[in-house]
């Protein structure tokens, strides 16, 4: 038996390796977040391309319960559909299967060399990216260091001679997956599980055929725990929280008939590539055999989510949200969701001033673009709100400076954006009081479309390649044309003025407008 002296520096050991999986996870997100959000900045999720993101992105961050979030949360904010969800979850889980061939190297050795370079690039060296990945050469470090200790404490024929351990009955089997799926749910993590029982299967303390099954089962709960959270989106968001339930859920009864019937063949991979090879290539092909059988019956099980999920007969509007704690988050990607979701309000902008420009050509215009106008304005300011209950919840996490900064700048886009669509709802309100006042003659309609136009062109010129390449006009230029702008505004509403002060707001309303363009011109 061990001493009491003994057993510290092995419970120390257990905890680092725990650790060292959440820290290396967390490193790879940091470091590979900021490159997938590159891509996705400059690459639309499509059909055609979804699965090969997905498999990305699972690969990178090593999280599958990180990145179904945010594709959840962007089915849920309307940016990406249900079934380019579905590729996209599917590609996830297939690129997360890389986490288990991690733990197949042997650096043990190496772990105190890894150490000390991961320390020295981390404090001494600003460059961001080399600190990103000096962290992930820390994490592998402390890994293979825990991963050692650990292995030393569950060699002990002594201490874990459990023979319940070594049963593979179908019982067991089941037994097993359930202690996967509710562990998993507790902590949503399915890599801490992968890590443990690998190195528990590795000292031969437990049976491949439990360890697998634990996987299994591993996989699910953090589905269901999001699944949940989805519950608080919409529609959409939930189904597609439901199809990664699916998708988990598809090849239970295979792997149990399997893991009962045809173990032996474990043996064989034992013998081929070594023991340290089971468990990965296991895991492994259980989520091929997932993403195979339901990329070939999607029909069917998109059919059978919308039966179980029908759509509201009231419209239920799309929103941005997370899912999770906020430091479950991945800073990076989601800061790629808060950019995607700013370009949908930008859009909803653009269709205000396309709108108003529609009214604003007639002196009675169309009710049916006045109400589209408001209703837009409507859906901005629910989207600005969402945005600073997002960021805020993002804020919580350890950002570095420059994503603190990002966050910052997004509030004051959203705000702009919301601000700018407030005007042209008053600006075509206004008009609307003149003409049912009879106050509106063509000559002053003509006058004051002339103005909203140069303004429009403000805008989009403000707008041009927002936070994305630097803007070609200087600040002391795009300045020039926002006073010059100013000046007629002015000299339009001081002729205007004696006529009936709701001409002022209009021209005043434009004039806002246009501060509120330039504020985003310097936000870039």
């Amino acid at each position: 038996m061990f001493s009491i002296n003994q057993m510290w520096p092995i419970l120390g050991g257990i905890a680092l390796f725990i650790f060292s999986i959440n820290f290396l996870v967390l490193s790879m997100q940091a470091l590979s977040g900021e490159l997938l959000r590159g891509i996705n900045a400059k690459t639309e999720i499509t059909a055609k391309n979804s699965l090969l993101v997905g498999l990305l992105s699972g690969a990178s961050v090593l999280s599958v319960s990180s990145c179904t979030n945010l594709i959840v949360g962007l089915v849920n904010s309307g940016i990406v559909s249900f079934y380019i969800s579905a590729l996209y979850i599917m590609g996830v889980n297939l690129g997360a299967s890389v986490f288990p061939w991690l733990l197949t190297f042997d650096l043990g050795n190496w772990s105190y060399l890894l150490l000390f370079i991961g320390s020295i690039g981390h404090y001494f060296i600003r460059n961001l990216f080399v600190k990103l990945f000096s962290r992930v050469i820390l994490g592998i470090g402390f890994l293979y260091l825990g991963l050692n200790l650990s292995i030393i404490f569950f060699s002990s024929d002594s201490l874990l001679n459990i023979e319940s351990l070594q049963q593979a009955s179908f019982f067991f089997l089941v037994l097993a997956l359930l202690s996967g799926f509710i562990v998993s749910y507790l902590l949503n993590s399915t890599a801490i599980l992968i890590g443990l029982f690998m190195a528990f299967f590795y000292t031969h303390n437990i049976s491949v055929e439990l360890s697998c099954a634990v996987l299994v089962g591993a996989t699910l709960g953090p589905s269901l725990r999001l699944y949940f959270n989805s519950k608080r989106g919409n529609i959409e968001g939930q189904r597609a929280a439901l199809f990664n339930i699916i998708l988990n859920s598809i090849s239970i009864p295979v792997a149990l008939i399997f893991l009962h019937f045809f173990s032996s063949y474990f043996l064989v991979i034992e013998e081929l590539v070594g023991t340290q090879f089971v468990l990965p290539i296991f895991y492994s092909g259980i989520n091929l055999i997932n993403v195979f059988i339901s990329f070939l019956f999607f029909k069917f099980i998109r059919k059978a989510i919308l039966r179980l999920i029908r759509s509201p007969e009231v419209k239920i509007p799309q929103k941005l949200i997370f899912f999770g704690a906020a430091n479950q988050m991945v800073p990076a990607t989601s800061l790629w969701q808060a950019h995607r979701e700013m370009k949908k309000m930008k859009s909803l902008v653009d269709k205000m001033f396309s709108r108003a420009s529609i009214y604003m050509h007639a002196i009675e215009g169309s009710s049916r673009d006045l109400a589209k106008i408001k209703k837009y304005e409507d859906i901005t300011d629910n989207i600005n709100d969402e945005m600073k209950y997002f960021i805020h919840g993002l804020l919580e996490n350890s950002l570095n400076p420059a994503q603190t900064k990002e966050c910052t700048s997004l509030l004051n886009v959203a705000s702009e954006f919301e601000n700018i669509a407030d005007y042209i709802n008053k600006f075509v309100t206004h008009k609307t009081k003149l003409v049912h006042a009879h106050k509106l003659s063509q000559d002053k309609l003509t006058s004051i479309n002339k103005l909203f136009a140069e303004v429009n062109v403000f805008y989009e010129t403000c707008c041009e390649n927002l936070g994305t390449t630097p803007p070609a006009t200087t600040i002391a230029g795009q300045r020039k044309v926002s006073q010059k702008l100013k000046e007629n505004c002015e000299s339009l509403r001081f002729s205007l003025e004696s006529e009936d002060l709701l001409y002022s707001d209009m021209i005043i309303g434009l004039r806002k407008i246009r501060s509120h363009s330039f504020n985003l011109f310097m936000l870039r």
